[in-house]
């Protein structure tokens, strides 16, 4: 899909309920907010991680996402900021991020967008940071979407994988993924 296209399909997904957004957090975020201290959406999310003690800083580039994330957190009362950003060419950020949560962005970049996504996120990420990922897997059905094995095999070649969880999400195979920036020792 080109995109622009996505761009507008994600963006008229958020003028009704996205079917990706369940309004819970997944119990993959639950668990690592509760082995780790503190230190987008529509803000779920960064809701569970700010009633967390996180402080958070959430990105997406579809701005009725963001806007409702943002309207979200202001009835909830919770800290955080919410920008509407490609995360291709993002503005600057409070950085190092202890925690970059991606639920859906990663499998939809086409080959030279997770290339550059990557380089962002080693940048953007604290060196005991963690990369939690979830991933969709590729559809034979819809080659276009998800991601391939191959593809996976890329996130070690610049990341440390902690842990990999499978499984399926509907009738798609899916991933998450616990990743850190390798140890640099000098």
């Amino acid at each position: 899909m080109k995109d622009w296209l996505r761009r507008i399909y994600f963006n008229l997904a958020y003028l009704g309920r996205p079917r990706w957004d369940t309004r819970q957090s997944p119990p993959e975020l639950l668990e690592f907010i509760k082995s780790h201290t503190p230190g987008c959406g529509t803000g779920t999310n960064l809701i569970t991680l700010a009633q967390a003690g996180w402080q958070v800083c959430g990105v997406d580039y579809a701005p009725f996402g963001t806007q409702i994330a943002r309207r979200r957190m202001k009835i909830l009362r919770v800290p955080g900021t919410v920008i509407t950003a490609d995360v291709l060419n993002l503005p600057p950020l409070p950085s190092p991020f202890d925690l970059i949560l991606d639920i859906g962005c990663y499998h939809n970049l086409n080959l030279i967008g997770r290339v550059a996504y990557r380089h962002h996120l080693e940048r953007l990420l604290s060196p005991t940071g963690t990369w939690l990922l979830y991933i969709l897997h590729q559809d034979p059905q819809k080659p276009t979407t998800g991601l391939t094995e191959l593809d996976l095999s890329t996130l070690t070649d610049r990341f440390h994988l902690v842990q990999r969880k499978d499984g399926t999400d509907g009738r798609r195979q899916s991933s998450w993924f616990w990743l850190q920036l390798p140890i640099v020792e000098e």
